[in-house]
């Protein structure tokens, strides 16, 4: 059983590294191999669990990064959902927010884990495109009638 959640959450962690989920890139502040071990947790949990209910499990593992000096942490939850049974992990959504700032995507178990670079970027862009002013219409003053 060991050597099995070994091999599915290797695959996982690199598949994370792949779209830029791993501590070097996100420029975590956790150390290197957290995210890996907080997979191995969660996933030996689910194993065990399944003695007492067959049930598929879902986690979410909180992860940070760095994103410049300017703009400060972003923060991602990493939603999965793992099937005993099936014995398949996958991500089923991921969180990104950075201030007030927050977009979510929905992945699945054949869908598309953006990048978090892509994420980042998504964020930037809704947090200044929200700052920009909208353009107002600026009339000239009106003039005084003067008489009847």
């Amino acid at each position: 059983m060991t050597k099995l959640i070994r091999k599915i959450v290797n695959e996982q962690v690199e598949l994370l590294q792949q779209q830029g989920f791993d501590e070097h890139t996100l420029r975590s502040p956790y150390r290197d191999g957290w995210l890996k071990d907080e997979l191995m947790i969660h996933v030996t949990k689910a194993f065990k669990d399944m003695h007492y209910d067959n049930s598929p499990t879902d986690f979410v593992i909180h992860a940070v990064g760095r994103v410049d000096s300017n703009k400060g942490v972003a923060n991602y939850d990493l939603h999965f959902h793992f099937d005993s049974k099936k014995k398949n992990l996958f991500v089923t959504k991921v969180e990104s927010r950075m201030g007030v700032e927050k977009v979510a995507v929905l992945v699945g178990e054949n869908g598309y884990l953006p990048h978090s670079k892509d994420l980042l970027q998504l964020l930037s862009f809704q947090a200044t495109s929200q700052r920009t002013p909208t353009p107002r219409q600026v009339l000239p003053p009106r003039k005084p009638r003067m008489g009847l």
